[in-house]
C-alpha cells in the first residue's frame, strides 16, 4: 500500500506561495510606476510629439529659462473644463513655437505647440494642473524636461 506524505493541509500551499508571489510581484510593478510614473508618461510624450511632427526638434540647444502656468474652471451641466496657459521663457532669440503637455488632476491630458500654448481640459471643479515643456520647434531641447504645476 502506498502511502501519503502530504496531509490534506499542504496540498494547497504550492498554490498559496504563487498567490503570493504574484501579490508581491504586483505591488513592486505598482510602486515603480507611482514612483517613475511621471518620467514615464514625459517620455511617451516627447515620442508621440516626434511622431506628430517628425524631425522638427532637432537644431541647436536651447533651454528653458522660466516658466509659469495658470488655470481656472468653468463648470456647467455637462461637466467642468479645465482652461490651462503656460508661458515659456527660452534662452534662444525670438519666439519659437513650444510644445507643452498639460496633465489635469481630473484626468485630462493635452499636447499643444505654438508661441503662447494654452489648452481645455476636461477636470473637476478644483484641483491642479501639471505644465511640462517637452519641445522646441527648430531646436533640440537641453535640461531635461521643465514642469510647473498650479492650482485652481
Amino acid at each position: 500500500m502506498k502511502r501519503c506524505f502530504f496531509s490534506r493541509s499542504q496540498k494547497g500551499q504550492g498554490l498559496v506561495e504563487y498567490a503570493l508571489i504574484l501579490v508581491l510581484i504586483a505591488v513592486i510593478v505598482i510602486v515603480i510606476l507611482a514612483l517613475l510614473g511621471q518620467q514615464v508618461n514625459q517620455t511617451f510624450a516627447r515620442v508621440v510629439l516626434e511622431l506628430k511632427y517628425p524631425g522638427q526638434f532637432h537644431g541647436p540647444p536651447a533651454s528653458v529659462t522660466s516658466l509659469s502656468a495658470s488655470a481656472n474652471s468653468s463648470c456647467g451641466p455637462s461637466g467642468c473644463d479645465v482652461h490651462a496657459s503656460a508661458t515659456v521663457g527660452l534662452d534662444v532669440g525670438g519666439s519659437p513655437s513650444v510644445c507643452v503637455q498639460f496633465s489635469c488632476s481630473g484626468g485630462g491630458s493635452e499636447i499643444v505647440c505654438g508661441a503662447h500654448p494654452s489648452a481645455t481640459l476636461s477636470g473637476d471643479a478644483s484641483g491642479s494642473v501639471q505644465v511640462c515643456v517637452i519641445g522646441v520647434q527648430g531646436y533640440s531641447l537641453v535640461g531635461g524636461t521643465v514642469c510647473d504645476t498650479t492650482s485652481y
